[in-house]
C-alpha cells in the first residue's frame, strides 16, 4: 500500500467540501493508494 498525501491548500479544499463529495474523492484516493500505476493514463 502506498501512502498519499495532499497539499496543504488542498487538505483545506478537503475539510470544507460536501460529505457526498468527499465520499467519492476518499474512494479514489483509497483506490490510489492500492495500485497508483493502475487506471487511465491522462498525462500527454
Amino acid at each position: 500500500m502506498y501512502k498519499l498525501f495532499l497539499h496543504k491548500r488542498a487538505a483545506e479544499y478537503y475539510k470544507n467540501l460536501e460529505k457526498k463529495i468527499a465520499g467519492k474523492i476518499n474512494k479514489a484516493i483509497e483506490e490510489m493508494s492500492q495500485n497508483p500505476f493502475e487506471g487511465t493514463q491522462i498525462k500527454n
